[in-house]
């Protein structure tokens, strides 16, 4: 049974303006243009679009319904926030197209503008595939690959990815701007908005999940201007917005919850979705903020502590590294700096073991009097390598990776360029491939993900080793608008070295499609070179 919600936010409709009246036969004429559509993705393909009663009443209704007396609209503005899966881009597509073809404006322009390209065809793309499976419009339109032009009225509707695209003296009927919290500037909400000056009824239309709570965004500006709306504090009848969203302290894992943030529950998404959903930020830490951003429309990022330390600590099994002989896996190197921890991880993709070694030289220790004691204990066991003098010893990690690589296959060392040195050069003399993996959040977020579904899975064996749990509970991620992540030096609280060269190993590792063959299955294949060895003497 679907749940009606109700907005968080909404803002006054228009009806103390003098003289305004609801039109119902105008919010009609809405509906019918949009039943003249069909949806055009997933299992509601060829279905008849038919709004449901809640976009009508707290969406359609109040812009299209409340007239001045000689007939114009009276909202100029809207703003539609809601948690993703609700339908914004549908029906922001339906009312492009009725602007563009069913407003009765002579050469409107309507455009379809985000942040980016690719964001604004979210748009534009389903109303052009919208407009040629529609029997009553793809007759009457010209369809091209970033605009439609409807020749009856002279009108046109295009992509729109920056305010430098629109030409001088546009003369803007309307607009869906899309995503409003990727927006890096205002430039092109600006240029839309008074583009629209000479119009008689123009609609800029907002169509927008939450952010990370920024305030200083273009978001931040036009969603603090609907809640003074909402509460009073300032009067704007030409502006209309609704928040669906739930409330800041509500408990994110009931399922009443999700229902308040999402009015299209049980229809456009569904609970075994949300529960998914639910389950995994009950698992992850750091996705519950992306799942009460994302789902429940609440403004929050990710901040805390990256793993659940219980969980990490059931990934800790016996490994035998005999046992690993002739594997095949995949290295991640952080040299840090020459003054500091160095890590070198070693990933079996098959086995789903981690191999750590780390080495940090004796000054350093000196100087940690605050963990000075705990560095020489995990040195004492042999979890740590304490070099010694100023600086980090190469010759010491040459020689454990030339030893390691005797005894794995290591098919790729993934390193980061920034802090390259002639370690690499030398290990790519030795005939191992060493490739470089960027720090950035577009590379870093599909390893970090896999990493941090290992722990909450249970996968990972890490073995228990000592300085990997302290750098484990020491990382914090950065996270971006979207829910990408990436372990962050400068949030950390403490040294992550080892977690750092780990997520560069399970990148090159994620990289590699598919995973080469056990040994077992290379021997058979008649692939028995053996681990590799290196090139001369191993270093003493």
């Amino acid at each position: 049974m679907a749940v009606t919600a109700r907005p968080l936010w909404q803002t006054p409709p228009p009806s103390d303006v003098p003289g305004a009246w609801f039109d119902q036969a105008a919010v009609d004429r809405v509906i019918r243009f949009f039943r003249t559509l069909r949806h055009t993705k997933g299992k509601w393909a060829g279905v008849r679009y038919d709004p449901a009663d809640w976009e009508v009443e707290y969406l359609l209704g109040p812009v299209f319904g409340w007239k001045h007396p000689d007939g114009r609209r009276i909202v100029r503005t809207a703003w539609w926030e809601s948690p993703r899966k609700q339908g914004k881009s549908t029906r922001a597509s339906a009312c492009g197209l009725y602007l563009l073809g069913a407003d009765r404006e002579a050469g409107a322009e309507v455009y379809a503008a985000a942040g980016d390209r690719d964001q604004a065809g979210y748009v534009f793309d389903p109303a052009k595939a919208m407009a040629l499976g529609s029997s009553a419009l793809r007759s009457r339109i010209q369809a091209f690959k970033r605009s439609i032009v409807y020749p009856k009225t002279g009108s046109t509707f295009k992509v729109l990815s920056s305010g430098g695209e629109l030409k001088h003296g546009a003369n803007v009927h309307g607009a869906v701007i899309d995503e409003v919290h990727i927006h890096k500037t205002r430039d092109l909400v600006d240029v839309l908005e008074t583009g629209t000056g000479s119009r008689e009824q123009p609609l800029v239309l907002f169509i927008t999940t939450a952010d990370d709570g920024s305030q200083t965004s273009i978001y931040a500006e036009k969603r603090g201007y609907l809640e003074q709306l909402a509460q009073g504090v300032v009067r704007d009848p030409t502006f209309y917005g609704v928040v669906f969203a739930a409330e800041r302290d509500a408990d994110p894992f009931d399922e009443r919850t999700w229902e308040q943030a999402n009015p299209g529950i049980d229809v456009t998404v569904k609970r075994d979705y949300l529960r998914a959903q639910a389950a995994r930020a009950k698992a992850i830490p750091t996705y519950l903020p992306t799942f009460q951003r994302l789902h429940l429309g609440i403004r929050t990022k990710a901040e805390g502590r990256w793993f659940d330390m219980a969980r990490w600590d059931r990934c800790g099994g016996l490994i035998v590294e005999e046992d690993l002989a002739g594997q095949a896996c995949y290295a991640g190197i952080d040299l840090a700096s020459t003054t500091d921890f160095t890590a070198w991880q070693l990933w079996f993709p098959q086995q789903q073991v981690v191999l750590s070694r780390m080495w940090v030289p004796r000054a350093a220790v000196e100087r940690r009097k605050d963990v000075r004691s705990q560095l020489d204990a995990w040195a004492r066991h042999g979890f740590l390598n304490i070099t010694d003098g100023d600086l980090v010893d190469e010759g010491a990690i040459e020689a454990q990776i030339d030893l390691d690589a005797s005894r794995f296959r290591i098919r790729e060392v993934g390193y980061d360029p920034w802090n390259a040195t002639s370690l690499v050069l030398r290990l790519e003399d030795k005939g191992l491939t060493a490739i470089k993996v960027p720090q950035g959040i577009a590379t870093l977020n599909r390893p970090s993900k896999k990493l941090e579904v290992l722990v909450a899975a249970g996968d990972l064996n890490h073995g228990g080793h000592p300085v990997l749990r302290w750098m484990a509970d020491n990382v914090r991620v950065d996270a971006d608008s979207s829910g990408n992540i990436k372990p962050s030096k400068k949030k950390s609280v403490e040294k992550i070295d080892g977690i750092s060269a780990l997520v560069n190993a399970l990148e090159r590792s994620l990289a590699a499609a598919p995973e080469g063959p056990s040994p077992a299955t290379a021997r058979a294949a008649g692939d028995d070179e053996g681990p590799w060895r290196p090139r001369g003497r191993l270093p003493i």
